[in-house]
C-alpha cells in the first residue's frame, strides 16, 4: 500500500526524512509490520495527481494531504468510514479535486486543518523539543479542538511560542516539522484529531472476529462496501489465486485490462478484500490476487445470501 503525502518539498534529503518521519510516527501508533509505503510529492496537486496515476494502474493507494480549512459538518457526520473528504477537496477553492473512478472516500485521508495541527496535541513533547525559551501560553488555548484552529494560527502561535528559545530557532517547516512528527506521541494524536483517528484506524491490520460474516450480511454493512456486479462475481470466484486477465473473464468485461484493475480490482484492494501475491511489483507480468481474511468471510456471506435466495425445490413441489 501506497500512502501519497503532501510535503517535504522537490530536495532529496527533506523527503527522506519525511518518509522516516511517518514510519517512526507509524510506528509508534502500533502499525509496525502493516505501516504503508510513503511517497512525499512536495506540492498537494502533485500529491493528488500520482495518486491518480497509481489508482489508474490498479495499484492499493491512498492519498494524505492538509485539508487547508476546517471541514465542513455535513463531511464529516455519523462514523468516520462514511466521512467524505473528496467532497471537501472538491469544494475548496484552490482544489477542485474529482473523486478517481475506482476510488473511495476511505483512500483520502485529511490532516485537519494541517499536518502541525497534530503538534498542537502533544504540548509536553513541543516544550521539551524546543527546551529553554518555549512559550506554551502562546499556543492555542488546549480547550480548543486542535482541529478547529486556523493553518494561520496554528503556524503563528508555534513560532511566536518558540522564537525566544535558547538552542532551537523559532519555527520552521522545513527546519523542525519531520524532526517533531518522528517525537510527537502518536496517541495523544490520535485523542485529539477525528480525522488522525481515522487514517491510523483505517491502516491498522482487520482481523475478522468470528461474528464479522454474520455482521456483513446487514445491509448497512453491504452498503459500506458497495460492491458492483463484476467485484462481487470476482470475490465468488477467488477460490485460488488469479491474474487480471482471468479475473477480467471471469467478471465478463471487455474492456482493457489496465481499466479493468483500475475500476474494479483496485476497490477491492483498497478495501482489503484481496491482496497481491507480488505486493511489490504491482505491474509484474506474474502479479495474481487472492482473497483476504476479511474477502473469504465476505465470500462466505455472498455464497449464504444466494442459497438463501434460490427457490427450495421441495417446498415448491
Amino acid at each position: 500500500m501506497k500512502l501519497f503525502v503532501e510535503g517535504a518539498g522537490d530536495r532529496k534529503p527533506l523527503r527522506t526524512e519525511c518518509r522516516q518521519a511517518f514510519a517512526t510516527f507509524f510506528d509508534r501508533a502500533g502499525l509496525r509490520g502493516a505501516r504503508p509505503e510513503v511517497v512525499p510529492c512536495g506540492g498537494r496537486k502533485n500529491a493528488y495527481e500520482s495518486y491518480v496515476t497509481a489508482v489508474e494502474n490498479g495499484e492499493a493507494a491512498l492519498l494524505l494531504v492538509d485539508s487547508e480549512t476546517a471541514v465542513a459538518a455535513q463531511n464529516q457526520q455519523g462514523e468516520p468510514t462514511r466521512w467524505k473528504p473528496w467532497v471537501h477537496l472538491k469544494a475548496r477553492q484552490g482544489d477542485g479535486w474529482d473523486k478517481p473512478k475506482g476510488a473511495s472516500d476511505l483512500q483520502c485521508h485529511l490532516m485537519v486543518q494541517v499536518m502541525e495541527s497534530w503538534f498542537l496535541a502533544d504540548r509536553e513533547t513541543l516544550a521539551s523539543f524546543f527546551g529553554q525559551g518555549f512559550k506554551p501560553n502562546q499556543l492555542p488555548n488546549a480547550a480548543n479542538p486542535i482541529e478547529s484552529v486556523a493553518k494561520e494560527s496554528v503556524y503563528a502561535s508555534l513560532q511566536k511560542a518558540s522564537k525566544d528559545c535558547k538552542i532551537k530557532a523559532a519555527y520552521g517547516k522545513g527546519a523542525h516539522s519531520f524532526k517533531l512528527l518522528k517525537v510527537i506521541n502518536p496517541d495523544k494524536v490520535v485523542a485529539g484529531s477525528p480525522w488522525a483517528k481515522r487514517l491510523i484506524d483505517h491502516l491498522r491490520p482487520t482481523r475478522i472476529p468470528d461474528s464479522e460474516p454474520a455482521a456483513l450480511a446487514d445491509n448497512s454493512a453491504q452498503a459500506d462496501l458497495a460492491l458492483s456486479e463484476q467485484q462481487q462475481a470476482i470475490i465468488r470466484s477467488l477460490q485460488r489465486q488469479q491474474s487480471a486477465k482471468q479475473l477480467q473473464k471471469i467478471a465478463g468485461d471487455k474492456g482493457g485490462t489496465h481499466g479493468f484493475r483500475s475500476r474494479e480490482i483496485g476497490p477491492l484492494l483498497n478495501a482489503g478484500l484481496i491482496e497481491m501475491t507480488l505486493p511489490g511489483k504491482p505491474k509484474s507480468p506474474r502479479q495474481e490476487y487472492r482473497l483476504t481474511e476479511r474477502g473469504i468471510a465476505y465470500q462466505q456471506v455472498i455464497e449464504k445470501m444466494q442459497a438463501e435466495a434460490e427457490p427450495d425445490e421441495e417446498s415448491d413441489q
